[in-house]
């Protein structure tokens, strides 16, 4: 409402794409410009399972990686990508943007196709065969799977309530009992460095950059859906939990990254690394690349028409913004 009635100068953090035709139509009555930077988000709204539930059975379940892929297949991005996005993202899996030097075409389709019909063999292969007498699968200790996607409505990368609501529509048909939690940011903050959250949410970030600081790529700090994990990592083996197989291959996959000296192994490495992360799937995304509003005062001046918007630039410092001024 501050944007529409003219009362922010420059405004670039929490102004979400849905709101975008609405801010544009009011352009001239709002004094106001509308921009749109792409940005470097792999996948704007990501799911991320609790690789260290305190429940054993859903802890087994979401190390799981045909259960992975098996949501993955069950998500239908071009609808996500309408309905949510105006058709402006691009439906893919939570992967690097092609810039990055260490992509691999193709990466960005890996499990992306909606395929009902293919997510159900893969929760089938994750052992999640049997139902209730509603549909519903159960747990392979035979009891009731009810699972809890929890997230915060936050407005700085998009419309989540809407993909989140999409997303446990899609999981339900598949026979998933899913449910959905939003919660405040601190509370949230809290919850997905626990054991205790069954699915988390979050933007599949640092697209361009990935491996200045591989938080998306494997487990590196306690919030991104295997804090345990993370903690060992971090803390050098002293805390937490050691993970096994591919987490704890692309942790030290990460450590020889660092230590070489030479260019070419450097990007053969960050290569491999990035494909063994997106063929985990420890991350399952939605749609990437989606562009963000900026909303700029007539008289607020040196602003780019188009610029470069990533977190690891810190949005908006790569444009020297201590030149920006206001003209009387």
């Amino acid at each position: 409402m501050k944007a529409l009635s003219g009362e922010l100068d420059f405004q670039y953090k929490h102004i979400t794409l849905n709101n975008y035709p609405l801010l544009k139509e009011n352009e001239a009555k709002g004094g106001y410009s509308v921009l749109l930077w792409p940005t470097a988000l792999g996948s704007n709204c990501a799911f991320m399972p609790n690789l260290n539930h305190k429940d054993p059975v859903l802890k087994a379940l979401f190390n799981n990686k045909n259960f992975r892929i098996g949501l993955s297949y069950a998500i239908n991005r071009d609808e996500i990508n309408k309905l949510c996005y105006l058709g402006l993202a691009q439906p893919r899996h939570a992967t690097v943007v092609p810039e990055c030097p260490y992509y691999t075409p193709g990466l960005e389709k890996l499990y992306a196709e909606y395929d009902p019909k293919k997510a159900n063999e893969y929760l089938d292969k994750a052992g999640l065969k049997k139902r209730d007498k509603d549909g519903y699968r159960l747990r392979p200790d035979g009891k009731p799977l009810q699972l809890t996607i929890e997230f915060t409505p936050s407005g700085e990368f998009g419309p989540w309530p809407d993909v989140v609501e999409l997303v446990t529509k899609y999981w339900n048909a598949v026979g998933l009992r899913v449910a959905y939690k939003s919660m405040d940011r601190a509370l949230f903050d809290i919850r997905r460095a626990s054991t205790e959250f069954d699915i988390m949410v979050w933007a599949w970030g640092r697209g361009l950059t990935p491996l200045i600081q591989p938080v998306f790529i494997f487990p590196v700090i306690t919030t991104t859906g295997a804090p345990l994990y993370a903690q060992w990592y971090s803390s050098g083996g002293k805390t937490g939990e050691k993970p096994t197989g591919d987490v704890l291959r692309a942790m030290y996959m990460y450590d020889r990254f660092k230590r070489t000296i030479d260019d070419a192994e450097r990007i053969r490495i960050g290569k491999e690394l990035v494909k063994l992360s997106a063929e985990n799937a420890w991350s399952i995304g939605t749609v990437g690349l989606a562009p963000t509003p900026l909303v700029v005062k007539k008289n607020f001046k040196n602003v780019p028409q188009r610029s470069f918007y990533e977190w690891l630039l810190l949005q908006i410092s790569n444009t020297n913004p201590e030149q920006y001024f206001i003209k009387d």
